[in-house]
């Protein structure tokens, strides 16, 4: 499950893909696919630098932090198409 700090429990949410273009079999423990997935270096810190934003929660900060989905669809709707 991944979340902020500032995450109610209803918004930790699985990352379920390890490749960015499935979703994980079911058999893969969810751990594993966070690790791999979420937390490969390159992609942990891509999510650090540019897909965690701040806005206000009810008059308290709020850090809010990309989807798997979102974090995926982002990138692949940014980068070139090759020829």
């Amino acid at each position: 499950m991944a979340g902020t700090l500032t995450s109610n429990r209803e918004w930790f949410v699985p990352w379920k893909t390890i490749d960015g273009e499935k979703v994980a079999d079911f058999k893969v423990p969810p751990i594993e696919v966070l690790l791999r997935g979420m937390c490969r270096p390159e992609i942990l810190l891509d999510l650090i630098r540019h897909f965690i934003v701040f806005g206000d929660d009810r008059g308290k900060a709020a850090k809010k932090l990309a989807r798997y989905h979102q974090y995926h669809a982002v990138n692949r709707a940014s980068t070139p198409p090759y020829h």
